[in-house]
């Protein structure tokens, strides 16, 4: 029994959906579209605001985005897990050490999207929608993710509770996670906010167009390239089939 209840959590809990928060949307937009080819849809409504839906090449949505004002910058990415009952994980992040972010917001069309907090204070989206946000195949997908905190041990046991995510062979200084099939890491460091890896399907064409588009580029250790918008929002850079070293990021 207790193995099909962690079937069901990995199943409802899988890292999927992202969105950008952005001080200049419009801008925002055209940076993405020329990096990856994504192009912004007509706005839908999310908590009485704005929302935009974020499309590839082929017409699948990707991310989601959404303006905010100067005053409330910098810009920044948020992930999302899954689910099909946003009051169950509730129980379960509070069991778990946790707490609620904010309650479910309805997304015009779609579902509702909420949040909740680790003990560390660091925060994950929470997607009920139907049909399921995210899926998409191409340039700029979502491949994985990485988080530091300062007690890594602490948060991977909260993520093992509350969403049911599967330890892998741990980082050097951190854990990492089988988050529904993407690759999650947490790793020890001064603490802050998720950030999405995003596949680079042309690597080098890709860094490129970052940096002619504004943005900035930093080559890591392990192979991968931690860049900004040129709005401040954080995001890796990562060939798909690029296998991680078991070494924390640097």
């Amino acid at each position: 029994m207790a193995g099909h209840t962690r079937q069901v959590i990995e199943t409802l809990t899988r890292l999927h959906w992202m969105d950008v928060i952005s001080t200049d949307l419009t801008r925002t937009a055209e940076f993405y579209r020329s990096v990856f080819g994504w192009r912004m849809d007509d706005a839908i409504e999310h908590n009485g605001l704005p929302y935009h839906l974020l499309r590839d090449a082929d017409g699948t949505v990707v991310a989601g985005a959404e303006e905010i004002p100067p005053h409330k910058g910098p810009s920044t990415w948020t992930l999302y897990v899954g689910t099909a009952d946003t009051a169950a994980l509730f129980r379960r992040s509070v069991d778990a050490g946790g707490r609620i972010g904010h309650e479910p917001y309805p997304l015009s069309g779609w579902g509702s999207l909420a949040y909740v907090l680790a003990p560390d204070g660091t925060g994950l989206g929470v997607a009920e929608t139907s049909p399921p946000l995210g899926g998409a195949t191409g340039a700029g997908r979502l491949i994985g993710a990485e988080l530091q905190t300062p007690d890594p041990d602490a948060t991977g046991k909260f993520l093992e509770q509350a969403l049911g995510w599967r330890p892998r062979t741990g980082a050097i200084g951190g854990v990492r996670f089988d988050a529904g099939g993407v690759d999650a890491r947490v790793l020890r460091g001064s603490g802050g906010a998720w950030i999405p890896v995003l596949a680079a399907t042309t690597y080098a064409e890709t860094v490129d167009a970052v940096i002619r588009d504004g943005g900035v580029c930093e080559r890591r250790s392990d192979g991968t390239v931690l860049a900004r918008d040129p709005f401040g929002a954080a995001f890796v850079l990562r060939e798909p089939t690029a296998v991680l070293p078991t070494g924390s990021a640097g």
